[in-house]
């Protein structure tokens, strides 16, 4: 029977690294976790598709009871928000994070010990939240999530703070929130409010349109 090669082939945190033996009638491969273990499994246990399928040497269990601890911290939520802005492809907002070179710089092993870290500086050295108004944002906007470029701050104070200076990608506008109609031949503003993306306004100016978005931005965050 000819036997499929899975050399170099990942699953989960798994990678084959050669041939082992051939063991009741099944191929048998030499894996290595990316833990350091090193494990014996057969193709068929690599490639099934129940839950059954092992994506470990076993040590993944360890982290998930780990971070489920973390996320009873009243710093979790948005800790791991940012870091999956950085790290998590899958995320909505990748592309203007880690998409464009943000890191979640903070040092560990795997992901619960990166966010304990990271959580335990915010606690070190900025001190509890100042209000309900107040959230982590980053002092460079366009630096990394890393000790020294964190601090507590308001919407009004992040609207300020955000990046600006060129147009971005897919817009006709360098800011947020503003974009040119060719209909009516003016700047369009527009928000996020209460869930939903309304109309602002249709102005002829540019930095007149940025001035109404931050208005409106400010004013939602009061």
């Amino acid at each position: 029977m000819k036997i499929k090669n899975l050399v170099n082939q990942r699953f989960g945190k798994l990678i084959v690294v050669s041939y082992s033996s051939t063991a009741k009638g099944r191929a048998q491969w030499q894996c290595v976790c990316d833990c350091g273990v090193k494990l014996v499994l057969s193709g068929r246990q690599l490639t099934r598709k129940d839950k059954r399928h092992p994506s470990s040497c076993g040590c993944v269990p360890k982290v998930v009871a780990r971070t489920h601890g973390l996320s009873k911290h009243p710093l979790y939520s948005a800790v791991i928000q940012q870091y999956r802005r950085c790290c998590d492809t899958s995320y909505h907002g990748f592309k203007y994070y880690g998409g464009r070179g943000i890191k979640f710089d903070f040092a560990g092993v795997d992901k619960a010990e990166i966010i304990t870290h990271a959580i335990e500086y915010i606690e070190n050295n900025l001190g509890p939240k100042p209000s309900k108004k107040h959230t982590i944002d980053r002092v460079d906007n366009n630096g990394n999530y890393a000790p020294g470029n964190l601090r507590w701050a308001t919407k009004k104070e992040q609207v300020a703070n955000r990046r600006e200076g060129k147009k971005r990608e897919g817009c006709t506008s360098k800011y947020k929130g503003i974009t040119w109609c060719k209909r009516n031949k003016k700047w369009c503003v527009r928000c996020w409010i209460g869930g939903k993306r309304r109309h602002i306004a249709y102005v002829a100016n540019e930095s007149e349109a940025k001035r109404i978005y931050d208005k409106t931005i400010a004013t939602q965050a009061v």
